[in-house]
């Protein structure tokens, strides 16, 4: 089925995504929404270039190669799509190339660094933040992994004039 919208009316679709996870970036669901939409963007980009002019997608042909390659550019769209196939498929996938463990809402402490305390130390503030652990125990917050990606796209379709 064919919806008739070009790859740039999905890119508005992760943007949308992107902006309604930023007004709840604790919601599991607005993080899925933006992680399947940005996920999708490779094999769309692909069905509309790769026969009509495959220099936009760099003479890639597969949805799964052009993936790669912009893997290869910005390693968070790896991540991104282990999240978006966690929220399609549940707590198992059966990928080689998974990389994230877990996510998880986590406090956190920032340092305010306009802030000094009486004694001298920085004023240190908790938050509360979805955290994706990858399988090697590094810890990244969801919001930066997507603002991440969402950047990449941005870059690209503006770069390569999809």
């Amino acid at each position: 089925m064919n919806f008739g919208l070009s790859p740039k009316d999905y890119l508005a679709m992760v943007l949308d995504a992107y902006e309604e996870f930023k007004a709840n970036p604790l919601s599991t669901r607005h993080l899925i929404a933006v992680c399947t939409f940005a996920n999708h963007l490779p094999e769309i980009i692909i069905a509309k270039y790769a026969q009509s002019d495959p220099r936009k997608v760099h003479n890639h042909v597969t949805g799964a190669t052009y993936r790669g390659y912009a893997v290869n550019l910005c390693s968070e769209i790896g991540i991104v799509r282990d999240l978006c196939d966690f929220g399609k498929h549940g707590p198992r996938l059966d990928r080689k190339s998974v990389a994230v463990k877990e996510t998880d809402v986590k406090e956190k402490l920032v340092g305010d660094a306009v802030g000094i305390s009486i004694l001298g130390f920085p004023i240190a503030r908790k938050i509360e933040k979805i955290v994706v652990t990858l399988i090697d125990g590094k810890e990244m917050y969801a919001d930066a992994v997507v603002s991440t990606v969402v950047d990449f796209w941005k870059k690209t379709f503006a770069s390569d004039n999809l």
